[in-house]
């Protein structure tokens, strides 16, 4: 039998002191090994990263453990990719700080990409939604959401995205690319497109994550207000699409096109949203037409 390989997780915290002890203890359970584990904080104005020193320091299990701290605040983008760059997994979790692994996440996900083969490049697992007490909710995923899993699919107007709670990549996946475009917020969706641009992307219709439903995810129960900001700055995902697209496939010239056309909409769609009474009222009409067709 093949030697497990050795798989990283990184945890990125910004001001989540009311979660991130449990967070980081449903990391140190993990069944997997060999395992490290990067704890990150961004400059949190909470106690957030005294309580990750705290739930670290009586810790002697077989997991590697790096704890560490931004001097600045760098937006999660950035957090992101500055931790990627500190992995030496062949495979990589991602984590939140206000989120809950279960204890074989790593270690289920790890068995179904091997069963799955090597053409899939990342995988994300189905969550179940917990509130700020932890109390359980429901699951967020009934069945296989819909998603890009190849490039054809993105090509034919499937959606790419992915939930980064319960995202992992292949570490190739940032050796290849690189950091993320300056600007980009969805690392999770950044994620995603490179795996297609490299092979596939997975599904697992199990429960690997708890997934703390409050007003601070990014892009969950959103208010009007924060779904404007949101879309003013979508653009830079499609940006980083494009950067990434013309590394793996420039000579893919429908892709290509896609793309910058799609970028172009962005940008002049988010500039208009900004408007404030363009934007609410885009908002308020869509938002009022789901709930009569729900």
């Amino acid at each position: 039998m093949a030697e497990a390989p050795l798989i990283s997780v990184i945890l990125f915290s910004y001001n989540q002191e009311m979660y991130i002890e449990e967070a980081i203890d449903s990391l140190l359970k993990q069944t997997y090994s060999p395992l490290q584990i990067i704890i990150s904080d961004d400059c949190s104005g909470d106690g957030t990263f005294e309580l990750s020193k705290k739930a670290v320091e009586q810790y002697e299990g077989p997991h590697e453990v790096l704890i560490r701290r931004n001097a600045n605040n760098l937006g999660i983008g950035k957090h992101v990719a500055k931790l990627l760059s500190l992995t030496q997994g062949e495979y990589i979790f991602l984590a939140a700080g206000d989120d809950i692994s279960m204890p074989n996440r790593i270690q289920e996900v790890y068995d179904y990409w091997v069963k799955l083969g090597s053409s899939y490049k990342a995988i994300f697992g189905n969550l179940l939604m917990i509130d700020s007490a932890g109390e359980s909710k429901e699951m967020l995923f009934n069945g296989k959401p819909k998603f890009a899993g190849n490039l054809e699919e993105f090509k034919q107007g499937v959606p790419c995205w992915a939930v980064g709670a319960s995202l992992a990549i292949h570490r190739s996946l940032f050796d290849k690319f690189g950091s993320f475009e300056s600007g980009v917020f969805q690392e999770d969706g950044c994620l995603a497109f490179r795996a297609i641009l490299e092979g596939r992307f997975g599904y697992l219709d199990d429960v690997t994550v708890k997934y703390r439903f409050h007003d601070n995810n990014v892009s969950q129960n959103l208010s009007i207000a924060k779904k404007i900001a949101f879309k003013h700055r979508e653009h830079y995902l499609w940006k980083n699409y494009l950067k990434d697209a013309l590394i793996s496939n420039p000579n893919d010239l429908r892709l290509i096109s896609i793309l910058t056309r799609k970028e172009r909409i962005s940008r002049i769609t988010g500039t208009l949203l900004s408007w404030r009474f363009f934007g609410y009222s885009y908002f308020f009409i869509r938002d009022a037409f789901k709930l009569m067709f729900r």
